[in-house]
Parts: C-alpha cells; structure tokens; sequence
C-alpha cells in the first residue's frame, strides 16, 4: 500500500478566513461555555471521590464527555497556549481529578467507582472501555500539546489494567467493547508512545469482534454494535452510526500500521455502503431508534436523526482512508460534512448546540402531534447548552479546533492538499477565502518533493488550474491533479461557484421531484422567516441565481425565481394555481438562530 502521513495542525497554521474565525469562536466561546455547563451537571465534580449526588445511570458516560472536552482544550493550547493560561489551569486541575479518582491497580470510571457493588467490566453495554478510549485520547492530546504526562501516565497505567484483564487474564464478562472507541484510542497511544503493546491490545480487540458470542443491548440485534460477524467479512454499514464508525477508523487504523489489505477491503466496502445512507448534509444514521443506519436511501428529512457525533467520525474515518488511498471521494465527504452538519451542529453564537440534525422542520407536525394521543417523535428545534447525553459538544469541540488536521496530507514523492483553508507551514502558504470565494493559492516556499496534489471536488463541474501562470490541462485521476514542482512555485485554483440544484437517487422516495440547492459545497436550505409559509412553494430550476449579502453569515443568500402553489378546493381536476414566487435560500449551517421557524433543504420541482 502506498500509504502517506497526516500533516498535523500543530504544523499548519490557519492565517485567516472562514475556520480561523469558527477557531476563535470555538477557543472564546465554545469550550469554555461546555465547561460550565459540564460543571453544572456534574460531570466534572463526580471525579471528586467523596462526590455525594444520587446514583443515576446517565453518568455512565460522564467520563467520556470531559476527557473529550480536554482534548479539545489540548488542541487550543497546542497552537495557542500563551493566549489561553486559564484555559490549560482548569485542565491541570480536571486531570489531577482523573489522577486522584484512579484506582491503585490502574482502574478508572467514576460511574463504577461510585458503584462498589457493580463488579467491573462485567456488563458489556456500559461504555467503561468506550470512556477508557477517550482518556487514552486526551492524555495523548495533552501531552502532545503542553509536555505535561500526569494524564498520560493514568492513560498508561489504565491501559495496562485493562490489557491484564482482556489479554493475559481473560477474567472478563466480554471480550469487545458495546460501544467502539477503544480501537483507535490504543492506535493513538502507539503513535504517541511507540509501544507495541498498545498496537497488540487494538488487534485483539478488532480481531475478537464477531468470533465469540457477546451479550448486546436487548432492544436491538446484533447489528446494533457491529458484532454479528468478523470485521473483515463485514459488508455493509449497519447499527449504531458512531459505534460503526468509531470501529471503522479502528480497522483503519490496523490496515495502515499492520499493513492489512484485507482490512482495506472492508473498509473501502463500508465507505461505498455509508455513502448510499448519507444525507445531502453529510449526515449519517438516518433512525432515532437506535440511532442507527437503515438500508440505502432510506433518507427522511423530517425525522432525519443524523447525529453531530456520526457525521464527525465519519469525518475520522475518511481521513483515515485519505492515509490508505489518494481518493477524492474521502475528501469529498469530508468536505460536505465539514461545511454542512459539523456546521449546523454548532449555533452562530458558539454557546449551543444540534444533537440531531434534521433536514425539515414543519411546525404543524407539532401542531398535529397535539390533536393525537400517540405524539410522533420530532427532532429539536433549537439547540442546547447541554444535553442528558452530551457526547456531541466536545465532540464538535475538539473537531473544530483540530480542523487542520484535513487539510494536507504527505509521503516522500509529495503533499496533497485535500481541504481549502487559508493556512500556512514550513513548505506551502494556501491564500484563499473560501467557500466564500472561488480562489485557491497555493504557494511552495523551499518544498522538498518533486509532486504537488490538489484536490478537483466531485460537485465542481468547471475548475481553472494554472502552475506559475501557464493553464494547466489536466484531468483530475481519482478527484486529484498532481504536477511536477520545484522548490518554489505558484500554484492558482479557480472553482466555479455558481449555485446549483441537486437531485437525489430514484430509490429515496423521499426526495423524489425535488432538488436542494448547493453553492460550492454548502447546502442551502428555506426558512419559514425569509419566505412565509413553505408548504406551498416549489422550485424552478432553470434559475437564474442571485446572491444576497447575508447578516448571517459572510456566505450570501441567494435568491432563485419559484412558484407559490394554491388550489381553491381540496380536490381538483388539471392544474392548481401558481404565481411566480422569489425564494430565498440561507446556507443550512445557519437555520434555528433566529428564533422557530419551519425549514427544509429539499424543495419540490414546480
């Protein structure tokens, strides 16, 4: 395999524009608002060992919710630790909790030691290996970030406990974890400390999965935790999205260290399959129930699931792929959960946040649910601060402010760049605003390799490609044009950013005769306060399209010529009543923050 390295964002320096600005938010505003709110609901506090507050079993996740939050204050400090002395105080004091409430043989989670008469790793479902893989991950992180290994040390010696207890003792009630996250926890701890151990510990897990029989929530099946079978037989994306996923990387993760082409195979069958469940948004696991993937196109908008937490380990598992293979198609997802749900997931203002993010919002459903004594199930329509099960605000925390981590990748022969972000390292300054703009520059300052790699997105019909100001006809292969350079060089990328409608595949009936509409890789959707009602509307798709300043965003609105149906009865014969309508389309990463209002992202055709 010809595999290549992630160009860390510790190395690459966003200079300005569109993810410098959603950095800053995320640093100011963002993680200090989750920790407060963490703080509120104990989350942090149940690390104190004489901590008193009633048992309850939604604590058992807590653990994982502040080691994510401390990873994501890790990333801050990484790139900015001058700016942010308060910040990495209230982690050396998280962390002396963490050290304080382990346990003398390694053993650590609150929600267990809370619990003296639960025995340990006994119950399968109960998140302590999950809640274990986001420890070993902060404890990377941090240590990475500020030198400081107290974390890294209870991640270590809580690592080895658990490889005592699986690996050489086997006294446990399971052998693989309910819930994924371990798997490519262990592969971060072996990058980080070069230990094979650790490397040994993530095969065994991956490898055990499918070929004992494990206990499972009784609810679902055994598809629910991916277990049904070995993981390289497994075919299709199935059970709970961030469970899959989380494994995903894990598998991943083994292909590229160990060399696995049957891993590969897996994994590239799992990428095609999830692709086939995919919201136009990037979002994944379509089915509250479970939170789960369904079968192919099976995409509703109104109910859509799509969880913040599954579109960002989606991400985590392309850009795993991109280390595998240089295909476009990674970085094409990538790109269209990047601008899409990891957007919507967070408010403008930074301080709440989407658990679930849905495709349409229609207030009548809510209305309707008041008539009838069995209520449908609806999504939020507003975000939060906080939520019973908070696993996505540290989650889009610590994605946002590590976003550099997409951006480039390396081997020996070249760098590839994959996302357009204005940035800068050691060989390559990338000038650009986009997705605002159309323009990409990139500039090679004493670069070492002989090829530079671009990335032409899917959704882009017409691109513009010069090296040191002579066109450059080339056809992009497998989403990429790659072309000889010297050590210094000017390298000019023009998109075509005219807006766009999509249409979907035949088989999701939801979508059928109707289009949404793109502008580069950002979905567009209606919102009830820039249109009135939505029901009656539909879309011309012949255009034209003309773009609005927006005070949302600094992506414009755009408004596009449609119909305004209405009919005189509530049945006729030919045709109903239209006049022309114009529509206003807002970016769908912006809707919910101005108050409730009906939205939807797939227009009829009128």
């Amino acid at each position: 395999m010809n595999t290549y390295i992630c160009v860390p964002f510790y190395k690459t320096s966003l200079t300005d524009g569109f993810w410098k600005d959603r950095q800053k938010l995320n640093a100011d505003v963002s993680i200090p608002n989750v920790y407060k709110r963490f703080k509120e609901t104990d989350r942090i506090d149940c690390l104190y060992p004489k901590w008193k507050r009633p048992l309850s079993r939604s604590d058992r996740f807590y653990d994982s919710d502040t080691a994510k939050w401390l990873e994501a204050a890790a990333y801050v400090l990484h790139t900015n630790r001058a700016d942010y002395p308060e910040l990495e105080k209230l982690c050396d004091e998280v962390i002396a909790l963490f050290k304080k409430r382990q346990q003398v043989n390694g053993y650590l989670n609150s929600y267990f030691q809370r619990r003296p008469f639960l025995p340990k790793f006994c119950f399968r479902p109960d998140h302590e290996l999950y809640c274990a893989g986001h420890i070993m991950e902060a404890a990377v992180a941090y240590y990475q970030a500020t030198g400081k290994d107290a974390l890294l040390n209870v991640a270590e010696k809580y690592a080895d406990h658990i490889r005592k207890r699986f690996l050489i003792k086997k006294n446990t009630a399971f052998s693989t974890p309910g819930h994924e996250e371990i798997e490519l926890a262990l592969y971060r701890m072996y990058d980080a400390t070069g230990k094979e151990k650790y490397k040994d510990m993530a095969e065994f897990f991956l490898n055990m999965r499918g070929t004992v029989k494990e206990k499972t929530y009784r609810m679902f099946n055994n598809a629910y935790d991916q277990h049904e079978v070995p993981v390289r037989e497994l075919t299709s994306a199935e059970g709970h999205a961030v469970r899959a996923m989380y494994l995903y990387c894990g598998m991943a993760d083994m292909a590229r260290v160990s060399g696995d082409k049957e891993m590969l195979s897996a994994c590239k069958r799992l990428f095609e399959d999830a692709c086939k469940k995919m919201y136009v948004t990037g979002g994944i696991g379509s089915d509250h129930n479970g939170e789960c993937f369904t079968i192919p196109y099976d995409l509703p908008n109104n109910v859509a699931y799509s969880e913040s937490c599954a579109a960002i380990s989606f991400m985590m598992f392309c850009k795993r792929m991109l280390l595998l293979e240089k295909d476009g198609r990674y970085a094409d997802v990538i790109e269209r959960i990047m601008y899409n749900n990891l957007l919507s997931s967070t408010s403008l203002d930074g301080k709440a946040f989407f658990y679930e993010n849905p495709l349409e919002i229609c207030k009548t459903d809510l209305t309707r649910s008041r008539t009838i004594r069995k209520k449908p199930r609806l999504p939020q329509w507003q975000r939060q601060e906080v939520f019973g099960c908070s696993c996505c605000p540290p989650n889009i925390n610590r994605t946002v402010a590590s976003i550099g981590d997409y951006i480039f990748t390396e081997n020996e022969n070249e760098i590839v760049l994959h996302q357009f972000i204005a940035c800068e390292n050691n060989a390559l300054c990338v000038k650009t605003d986009y997705p605002v703009g159309d323009k990409i520059v990139v500039r090679g300052k004493n670069y070492g390799k002989g090829f530079f790699s671009v990335r032409i997105p899917a959704w882009c019909k017409k691109a513009t490609l010069s090296l040191n100001g002579k066109l450059v006809d080339a056809e992009p292969k497998n989403g990429y044009v790659t072309l000889k350079v010297d050590s210094g060089f000017i390298l000019e990328l023009t998109l075509d950013m005219t807006p766009f409608f999509v249409k979907t595949h035949p088989l999701c009936k939801e979508n059928r005769n109707k289009v949404a509409l793109q502008r580069g890789p950002v979905v567009y959707c209606l919102e009830e306060k820039d249109n009135g009602d939505l029901a009656p509307l539909a879309a011309v798709c012949s255009g034209p399209f003309t773009e609005v300043k927006s005070d949302l965003s600094p992506l414009p609105f755009i408004d596009v010529t449609g119909k305004e149906l209405t009919a005189d009865a509530t049945y006729y014969q030919g045709e109903c009543s239209a006049k022309e309508k114009t529509l206003r389309f807002t970016p769908y990463f912006t809707f919910a923050n101005r108050g409730e209002s009906d939205m939807k992202v797939w227009v009829p055709l009128a």
